[in-house]
């Protein structure tokens, strides 16, 4: 069982889940070595998870620099093109930079 639960406007409508995302440390490439440090000052690639309600794994997505910003890896993941693609324009995603994300395909 989860230690969380969805609550608010997703949890009433078809929430996929909670997204997230981290920094995983790596040693500094050759190329472009500056794009990969992040805010804290390291070294480090992103990765970006979608958890379910019961705390699966649904999509992930790694391998951004770690100076990309987690608005720029969500809209270059697959996950935002297919919400995109959405028919009745509505998706719903909790997280830490994102407390209620609605796509519409008006956009």
């Amino acid at each position: 069982m989860p230690p969380w639960r969805p609550s608010g406007p997703a949890a009433t409508r078809s929430a996929p889940g909670a997204i997230g995302s981290t920094h995983i440390p790596i040693a500094p490439p050759r190329d472009n070595p500056d794009h990969y440090l992040n805010r804290r000052g390291w070294h480090s690639v992103v990765l970006q998870a979608v958890v379910d309600h019961n705390a699966c794994f649904t999509d992930v997505y790694a391998g951004w620099p770690g100076g990309t910003s987690s608005a720029a890896v969500l809209s270059s993941s697959d996950l935002y093109l297919k919400a995109e693609a959405v028919q009745d324009g509505t998706c719903y995603l909790t997280g830490e930079s994102y407390t209620l994300y609605t796509c519409s395909p008006d956009r």
